[in-house]
């Protein structure tokens, strides 16, 4: 296959759209390169940075958004108050809680982009 993305071996040798998609989950160990991804230490970082605001990352809880208060603040801004920002401690109690985070949000083209409030 060269270098084709390995997704692709995915989708032709495991067959996951007729075996797996709607059926059953799957566990593809190694499956793709994991370099680049953000770890924990990265995530945790970005959001002690303060600067990472609501739509840019999600708070899933048994794949419910909750409400955006639960972990978000208002901050001063320019001497007006702006809301949305992660409340780093709010975020951290949902997560123990066992609610997932993703610092990601989608382009106009609807792909899924990396939010990096520090770049």
């Amino acid at each position: 296959m060269g270098n084709a993305h390995p997704l692709t071996r995915l989708l032709e040798e495991v067959d996951i759209a007729g075996t797996y998609w709607n059926k059953q989950h799957g566990l593809f160990k190694n499956a793709c390169p994991t370099e680049g991804l953000f770890d924990e230490a990265e995530i945790q970082r970005i959001l002690d940075t303060g600067l990472l605001r609501w739509p840019y990352f999600s708070i899933l809880k048994e794949g419910q958004l909750p409400g955006v208060g639960s972990f978000t603040r208002t901050r001063m801004v320019a001497g007006r108050p702006v809301g949305g920002f992660a409340d780093a401690t709010k975020v951290r109690g949902h997560l123990a809680d066992g609610a997932t985070m993703s610092p990601f949000h989608r382009d106009a083209a609807g792909h899924r982009v990396a939010t990096d409030p520090l770049s």
